[in-house]
């Protein structure tokens, strides 16, 4: 039962409503006087409304449970009255009940609202209590008598009195009372009429107990701009657009305080808006742009950074949190040192007490630069968007980013147990004091629903803090009974803190349903009663559903029992820190185990549970099922609004238990769940019955779950199950009992289900978090009528099949840190062995390597374990780091499966005296088609070599970890890169790279660089990729074709200089593609044309072109230098032309690098999920409509209000759906029927906007930057084009027309004429479409 404190009466039970408090709301402790205009307009009818909804409102704010409000009531007309004073103390039941006859409607003209608000104050300086919110419910219908004393009494109550002021307006004059609420004013004023009041209750509820969906964000926010030349104009319109979307969510979030600046940077930087100017939201989206007027064009990210904080450290304000957020595309250009530059820059900042954000905007993005700018924890500091045309798609996360959800807890009960045996020092123990107390401090200032309680340890247990929820003055109570535990030296007996535990959590006073057991051990691990403790461990997990959570600390470690004390996943549940000082930094990180994912607040889940009560089950197993669907009941009630249980009861027969459509009472409809056993299993009846309830049930956008609790043996369940699962039921299946039979369960749950297997009744508890965690998975299947659709994770696609070797410097440079080390190698490869195609080995290595554990996979995931926890380290002086990947390189082609790819971790400092054998080492492993992810250790690395081993690009394989506590922060994002997919199409790609007079030789060497880098990245990341070039002029040399980046850049530097001075591209092109086709079967042509596109044959230029593509070869054109035909280019490449060309604009080639590759060989990703008010819905079977979600129709999908519907087939005029009959289709509707900012109609057909810049060719729609319309038909958009042959977008600088056909235009001339389809261009006479010479023939 939920306890809920009482400070003269200690512990006392309360109702399920307690528990249901909503994590989500702020500190409601408040004192709240309503004050009510009785004035003769309002009738006693309406009066009467009136005092009832005042009651239902009070009511539902005491159903919200553990807060402390007290309520006062005021009555104004020409006087005013204290019905009901602050000094009485009346909580919500006792308020609720006086309130109708407390007030009474006196019936005078006279509305004097100025009096009532000044009675109120009185009431609150009386009688109000000391630290309490104080708010004044306004309520009038009608017009102040004197206006401007309502303004200065609602003025006083607000700067003097420190009052929130709620306004409802039932017929007044709503500008008076908007003016005199507080800000914002969208949150606390409701304007209706007395009939419809009642449906604003709960509005009226959050006003005065605001739900706490984010934290309030009083900041500074600055937004740093990259405005050089790598960000093309387009791009930075969508950046600004992007800006301004972010702020203008920001502004909607209502309680903020943020003041908004803005800096552009290139070769120089400049302040555009300063914090100086007191900007919000509004007035900052009306002003900001990239103005790059005197910037210059060069990357000079330092300067950017460096005027932001000067505009910090200028015009900040000393009490707000100071924001930066870089956008850009992460390439400081072009000087050396330029990228240290920037990140001295951002370390200074970030000394200043800024917090550092950066959004990269281009698909080349450097991240690991933008990665080291950002404040700790990068993963809450970073965002990659594929292109800056994707970046409305980061809206929302951005925001999240900077003005985050607070942690969304799970009720929880956390007991530390802290060892101050003789292995800890006087010091360590104070500061394991210091850390318990943050924790509680920061859970207090968040949380209703975390308790903790405390152990203290050595050769016994010492002392005993009871599990206490931490609020208010009950904070102090838990900084004295830390501050008297004492150090006590001596051994280390673990036996008796963990049954402590275990008792603390049982005891009947304070048990509670739905509330997480936590138990965290802090100690070096070390026993002489490994044995007994194992069992005890056991116990707690196995038994009594308890979290563990090892926290080892202290330089002496025993890995092997923190590993086994631990729950799983280990990733989560271990944490090794050698100096107690680091302890601050794993905070958060310990908290986010109270914390729920913030999806799962959002995923609404129908739960029906199938329970088996056959003859086969023990008589215990149905009074273990009621208690257990009473925790996850509780426990999911608590996460989301949207959720609902249902039960199914079977036997030889099933029947509804418990309907999803009825959630009242739900405790005791548990409990009317039958306790007897007996008959014989239908598990088909059940799963039939469980389908049922969901078809007349089921919420449409909700997760569909069933829970088969049973002991097994079921036979031919597969076609039953098989039709729930094309219902989109996710099934799980939990096998419960000592003899238990698994036959038929793998038909029972089939993809995508999960088994929990639990081999003693006793043990059902401790499944209990693994189930609900299950339940919010967002993963599903789901089958329609027309179309399958499969999503096998939100949070991305599952692991590619891999090998992975983590190679560690185990040398005196990484000795003091060794423990951690070891644990970010075990917490990767748990993760890793997860997926059963993976395998992970280990290396060691310091002047020499060695071999710990050989590649293994999940069959073998406890021996690997076990091998590594044993190995017996020690640190011997010298860091050869190409020993280490030598050595891994043995292990690889001795071990390593030839069908799947291969990744080495290597974990250093980088120090290596020997470095080129490393550099050597490290080309070797490309060569092989290794990948290499480096993670650099320590605060000093030599990232210099680091970057140089890393495969390519290296900022997507660096990590750094300056603080070894820092590697559990990157071990997110490592495993998604080890489990990413890489490019896996097979290309033969050539590269074809102009040398004639027109390319200059800085520019031809520039274009040969490109070349290296983009194969580095494709051969790094493209195992299927082979290359060659051919450099050409009037003649072509050529290469052969390649599979590893020494072979190919050799072949590059070796090839024949091209001596004839013209540009025979025909030539070029046609030897590029026949060498990428040489390459056989099952590889794709590719040739990546660079130029200049000045080419001498440009006819039979682009004639070859055409039959090459024909052909099958793709070709990608990439313009280099200052003056490119870009006509010309465009032309050559392939379609669509936006997808197959680059331009460079005179820019450093080295911008196009990321770029280019990904052209080349895409890796593409789709985001299938969006957040509608409170619920996650599926983009392509649900829509949402101002905060509603709803069925996605057939068709152009929009929003009437509220509600979709099909604009092909319907019309919204005035928030009305209508048909449109089949000739009102042929024509638009009116202008007023649809929005033009997001639809364009085309005779009658209508096409989303959705952000492009759209028009019309005759019915059919087009994009205008990639397409244009010619002669009524549309057609692909070439660069340089300005004109139309028939339907053929053209440059008349290089064609001309004639009756439909193009003619190249001849060099050198200007006019030209028509003799047919054949353009003229020199003297002479047309006849019957045929040109004849001057002189010779008459017509």
């Amino acid at each position: 039962m939920l306890g809920v404190f009482n400070s003269t009466k200690g512990w006392t039970s309360s109702s399920a409503n307690d528990l249901k408090r909503k994590a989500g709301f702020e500190d409601c402790d408040s004192d709240v006087i309503f004050v009510i205009d009785e004035s003769g307009s309002i009738a006693p009818s309406n009066y009467a409304i009136q005092l009832e909804f005042i009651k239902a409102v009070v009511e539902e704010l005491d159903k919200l449970g553990n807060h402390d409000i007290i309520y006062g009531a005021v009555t104004f007309t020409a006087g005013t009255d204290v019905e009901i004073s602050l000094a009485d103390r009346m909580g919500e039941a006792e308020f609720a009940s006086k309130i109708i006859t407390a007030a009474n409607p006196q019936k005078r003209s006279t509305t004097n609202t100025h009096k009532g608000i000044n009675a109120a104050l009185k009431d609150f300086s009386d009688n109000g209590r000391v630290g309490a919110n104080r708010i004044v419910v306004l309520f009038t219908d009608g017009y102040p008598d004197d206006a401007n004393k309502a303004a200065a009494a609602a003025k006083d109550a607000k700067e003097n009195y420190n009052v929130r002021l709620v306004g409802v307006c039932t017929g007044c004059y709503l500008p008076q009372l908007q003016s005199m609420v507080s800000e914002p004013t969208e949150n606390n004023i409701i304007s209706t009429d007395f009939s419809r009041i009642s449906e604003y209750t709960n509005n009226l509820v959050d006003s005065i107990c605001p739900p706490r969906g984010r934290k309030r964000c009083e900041c500074d926010m600055i937004f740093v701009m990259d405005g050089s030349g790598s960000i093309s104009y387009n791009e930075g319109v969508e950046l600004v657009d992007f800006v301004k979307e972010v702020v203008g969510k920001l502004g909607n979030l209502g309680g903020n305080d943020i003041h908004y600046g803005s800096v552009v940077f290139a070769t120089h930087a400049a302040v555009r808006i300063s914090l100086a100017q007191g900007m919000e939201a509004q007035a900052f989206i009306n002003a900001v742009s990239l103005d790059r007027s005197g910037l210059g064009s060069v990357t000079k990210t330092h300067l950017g950074i460096q005027e932001a904080s000067l505009d910090f450290h200028d015009y900040g304000r000393n009490n707000s949190c100071w924001l930066m957020i870089i956008l850009s595309d992460g390439e400081p250009c072009c000087d050396e040192g330029d990228d240290e530059l920037a990140k001295l820059a951002a370390i200074h900042a970030k000394a200043e007490d800024a917090e550092i954000f950066s959004v990269c905007v281009a698909p080349g993005c450097d991240e690991f630069q933008l990665k080291e700018m950002v404040s700790e924890d990068v993963e809450d500091h970073y965002l990659q968007a594929e292109d800056t045309s994707k970046l409305n798609d980061y809206v929302r996360d951005l925001v999240e980013l900077l003005c985050p959800d607070p942690c969304f807890e799970t009720p929880a009960d956390v007991v530390f147990m802290l060892d101050h045996s003789g292995s800890l020092t006087r010091n360590e123990f104070t500061q394991l004091k210091n850390f318990v107390a943050k924790i509680a401090s920061k859970v207090a200032s968040s949380s209703y629903s975390v308790r903790i309680g405390a152990v203290t340890f050595g050769s016994r247990v010492t002392n005993v803090i009871k599990l206490t929820a931490y609020e208010g003055s009950l904070m102090k109570d838990l900084d004295d009974a830390i501050n008297a535990l004492v150090y006590g030296g001596g051994g280390t007996n673990f036996q008796g803190p963990l049954q402590a535990m275990i008792d603390m959590f049982n005891d009947p006073a304070q048990e509670r349903h739905g509330a997480s057991r936590i138990g965290v051990m802090v100690s070096d691990f070390y026993t002489s009663s490994e044995s007994a403790v194992k069992t005890l461990v056991d116990k707690a997990k196995l038994y009594e559903g308890v979290q563990m959570v090892s926290l080892s600390i202290g330089r002496r470690q025993n890995p092997a029992l923190m590993q086994y004390m631990a729950s799983e996943p280990k990733e989560d549940h271990v944490y090794q820190v050698c100096d107690c000082g680091d302890l601050d930094a794993i905070v958060n990180l310990l908290i986010k185990l109270f914390c729920i994912p913030s999806y799962c607040t959002h995923v609404p889940v129908d739960v029906v549970f199938v329970i088996d009560r056959s003859g086969s089950v023990e008589d215990l197993f149905m009074p273990m099922v009621k208690d257990f669907l009473k925790d996850v009941y509780a426990r999911l009630d608590i996460y989301t609004d949207d959720f609902r249980l249902g039960a199914v009861v079977y036997t030889g027969s099933a029947y509804q238990a418990i309907t999803l459509d009825n959630q009242s009472n739900m405790m005791a409809q548990i409990d009317s769940l039958p306790n007897s056993t007996g008959g014989w299993t239908n598990t088909n009846a059940g799963l039939e019955k469980m389908i049922e309830q969901f078809t007349l049930y089921g919420n449409e956008v909700a997760q569909w779950v069933g829970v088969v609790m049973t002991d097994g043996g079921h036979w031919g369940v597969a076609n039953t199950a098989n039709d729930a699962r094309a219902m989109s039921i996710k099934i799980i299946a939990m096998e419960i009992g000592e003899g238990i039979s698994t036959s038929g369960m793998n038909e029972l749950v089939g993809p995508g289900g999960k088994v929990l297997t639990i081999k003693s009744y006793t043990a059902i508890r401790s499944v209990m978090t693994s189930l609900v965690k299950f339940f919010c998975e967002p993963s599903i299947y789901i089958i329609s009528y027309w179309n399958v659709v499969h999503f096998a994770d939100f949070q991305g696609p599952p692991c590619e099949p891999v090998d992975v070797i983590f190679v560690a410097d185990g040398s005196t440079s990484t000795e003091a840190d060794w423990n951690v080390v070891v644990q970010f190698f075990v917490d990767m490869a748990n993760g890793l062995l997860e997926y059963p195609d993976n395998r992970v080995g280990g290396i060691v290595y310091s002047s020499q390597a060695f071999e710990i554990v050989t590649l293994q996979d999940s069959a073998d995931r406890d021996a690997f374990m076990a091998t590594v926890m044993s190995y017996n380290h020690v640190a011997v002086p010298g860091s050869r780091i190409g020993v280490g990947i030598n050595q891994a390189l043995v292990q690889f082609q001795s071990q390593g499966r030839p069908d799947v790819e291969k990744i080495m971790v290597v974990l250093t400092d980088g120090h290596d005296p020997m470095s080129h054998m490393a550099l050597g080492a490290a080309e070797q492993a490309r060569n092989l088609g290794i990948r290499t992810v480096v993670v650099a250790l320590t605060k000093y690395p030599n990232m210099n070599l680091l970057r140089q081993i890393a495969s390519h690009p290296y900022s997507k394989y660096t990590f750094a970890a300056p603080s070894m506590v820092s590697l559990m922060k990157i071990e997110m994002a490592v495993k998604r890169l080890l489990c990413s997919s890489p490019c896996k199409d097979k290309l033969a790609v050539v590269f074809a790279i102009d040398k004639s007079y027109s390319i200059h030789e800085e520019l031809y060497i520039e274009a040969k660089d490109l070349v290296r880098d983009v194969a580095d990245i494709l051969f790094d990341n493209a195992p299927n990729v082979i290359m060659g070039a051919t450099i050409f002029d009037g003649v072509d040399a050529s290469t052969a074709l390649y599979n590893n980046p020494a072979a190919f850049n050799s072949a590059l530097s070796a090839i024949a200089w091209p001596l004839q001075d013209y540009t025979n591209m025909a030539s070029s092109l046609n030897s590029a593609a026949s060498l990428a086709s040489s390459a056989g079967s099952g590889y794709d042509p590719v040739v990546v044309l660079l130029s200049d596109g000045s080419a001498t044959d440009g006819p039979n230029a682009l004639f070859t072109s055409s039959i090459r593509r024909t052909m099958g070869a793709r070709i990608i054109t990439v313009g280099i230098g200052p003056d490119v035909n870009e006509w010309m280019m465009s032309k050559l490449a392939s379609s669509p032309v936006y997808q197959n060309s680059l331009m460079s604009k005179g820019e450093s080639l080295r911008t196009l690098t990321k770029r280019l590759a990904k052209l080349i060989c895409p890796v593409s990703t789709q985001v299938h999920k969006e957040v509608c008010g409170e619920q996650l819905i599926l983009k392509e079977l649900s829509m949402c409509c101002d905060g509603v979600v709803q069925k996605r129709p057939v068709g152009v999908p929009g929003c009437c209000g509220q509600v979709s519907y099909n604009l092909d087939t319907q019309t919204c005029c005035n928030n009305a759906i209508q048909d449109r009959s089949m000739a009102d289709r042929m024509t638009c509707p009116s202008k007023d029927c649809y929005d033009e900012t997001e639809y364009i109609c085309c005779k009658g057909g209508m096409t989303a906007i959705n952000g492009r810049d759209m028009d019309c060719c005759g019915s059919e729609p087009f994009d205008k930057e990639n397409f244009v319309c010619c002669n009524g038909v549309v057609t692909e958009k070439v660069l340089g084009g300005n004109a139309c042959c028939w339907n053929i977008h053209y440059s008349t600088l290089e064609a001309v027309c004639c009756n439909g056909i193009l003619n190249t235009r001849v060099a050198g001339t200007h006019s030209y004429s028509c003799c047919g389809q054949t353009a003229i261009f020199t003297p002479g006479y047309c006849c019957s479409y045929y040109w004849w010479p001057p002189m010779v023939y008459t017509c």
